[in-house]
């Protein structure tokens, strides 16, 4: 049986920014996307991220043995660049 599939547009990908990774590891030390950066330097692609169409989501991982006021600094950072796609990554034991 030959079925004939609607035709749809990549727009939607294409619209879809990647997702940006923020890692805090035991030290407080910062990471975006692997790249290690200081405070200023987070704070500067933060507010870039903020202000593009659509935003990217950001995900944000703290070592298990991280302080926790190491990665609420970091959230404290996106919600004031105007990011609003904020999520918290954990590990999944089963």
């Amino acid at each position: 049986m030959n079925i004939e599939l609607p035709q749809t547009s990549n727009e939607l990908a294409k619209q879809t920014p990647e997702a940006v990774t923020i890692s805090v590891d035991v030290t407080g030390q910062i990471f975006w996307n692997e790249e290690q950066l200081d405070k200023a330097s987070l704070a500067t692609r933060l507010t870039d991220a903020g202000k593009k169409s659509p935003q990217p989501p950001i995900h944000i991982y703290g070592d298990r043995s991280t302080r926790y006021d190491h990665v609420i600094q970091v959230m404290v950072s996106a919600q004031q660049a105007g990011l609003t796609q904020l999520g918290f990554v954990t590990e999944v034991h089963q």
